[in-house]
């Protein structure tokens, strides 16, 4: 488990105004990872073992995982506050969708009495993610471009 001063190494590392630092790059990778493992879900779920709560799984990680992927390269190119308030939501959002997907990928596909109590737990990671949009939504400011 990090301790106080690997999270100190992150939040410094995310509010570089440097492009994509380790932090926004790892963070865009799982995003990837996971949109690629929420294909093979729904291609499992639609030609081998056709399920809706796979499905279900399997959109939820597609479009979890996109939105973790664009907040990181947004947090990249961002003045470096907005840069911090976008990194902490987009870890929350792919920790939340990948334990829900991977709860419900296991109970379908392996064992149905295995990981019962970690679905709600990243479903509910996955709405604290999108709660905490709202300091960047709210406090965040943006670039005044060119007056055209």
């Amino acid at each position: 488990m990090a301790g106080k001063a690997d999270m100190a190494d992150v939040e410094r590392d995310c509010g570089r105004a440097e492009g994509l630092t380790p932090v926004k790059r790892l963070l865009a990778t799982v995003g990837a990872l996971e949109g690629a493992a929420g294909v093979a879900l729904a291609a499992v779920s639609a030609h081998a073992v056709p399920s809706p709560a796979l499905g279900n799984a399997a959109t939820l990680l597609m479009a979890h995982a996109g939105v973790v992927v664009a907040l990181a390269l947004i947090a990249a190119h961002a003045e470096r506050r907005l840069a911090r308030l976008l990194c902490l939501p987009a870890a929350i959002l792919a920790l939340g969708a990948g334990l829900f997907a991977t709860a419900v990928a296991v109970r379908v596909l392996a064992a149905p009495e295995a990981l019962r109590g970690v679905a709600p737990i990243g479903g509910s990671l996955t709405i604290l993610g999108w709660l905490s949009l709202l300091p960047a939504a709210l406090l965040g400011r943006t670039r005044q471009g060119p007056k055209g």
